[in-house]
């Protein structure tokens, strides 16, 4: 059964973050606020913080809260650009639009199809990382690169992140991406 942090524990524990993994949180942020109605990277980080404090967002104790912060930028990102989808608008008008009047020339982000696909790919991605995660449970450092992966981080952002050396972040990632293909061997599509 999942437990979750008080709000106290999330923003003390927030606190406690060493400063390079804030600033690989903001530059993934920054990555992530791209083509979405967030004007810069702390707004989506402000936005992740409102939804902790005000009990839409909860942080299982269980996950790395890095990793959970990253997941939860990348997901109100991707949300900020659904919703410009299904109103089929440029994101700039969302922000800028006045009395619901629709703007002119504006296109589809993508198909149905397509959102079908992306859907579908992030619900395998979801599974191979729990599957990951189940057997490299003791194994802290895997479970950071995993984490980081799966957030989207570069190899050099980890390594500041976790603080790992070239050979520490090599090791680490070669017992997840073996873990990652057992997932895929076990589980074609």
């Amino acid at each position: 059964m999942t437990t979750y942090a008080t709000t106290q524990e999330f923003f003390r524990e927030f606190e406690a973050l060493p400063s390079k993994v804030k600033l690989a949180l903001e530059t993934y942020a920054s990555r992530c606020a791209v083509g979405t109605h967030y004007s810069d990277s702390m707004d989506l980080i402000h936005e992740v913080f409102f939804r902790v404090l005000d009990g839409r967002r909860h942080w299982p104790r269980d996950v790395d809260l890095a990793a959970f912060l990253a997941n939860s930028v990348k997901s109100l990102a991707s949300s900020s650009r659904q919703l410009a989808e299904h109103k089929n608008v440029p994101l700039e008008s969302i922000e800028h639009q006045e009395d619901g009047a629709e703007p002119m020339g504006h296109q589809p982000v993508s198909s149905t199809e397509e959102l079908a696909m992306e859907r579908e790919r992030q619900r395998i991605a979801q599974a191979a990382v729990e599957f990951a995660r189940s057997i490299l449970q003791t194994d802290v450092d895997a479970i950071r690169v995993l984490n980081g992966i799966y957030a989207d981080m570069t190899p050099k952002e980890m390594k500041q992140a976790f603080a790992l050396s070239d050979k520490g972040f090599a090791a680490a990632r070669q017992r997840v991406m073996f873990r990652l293909k057992s997932f895929a061997a076990l589980h074609p599509h």
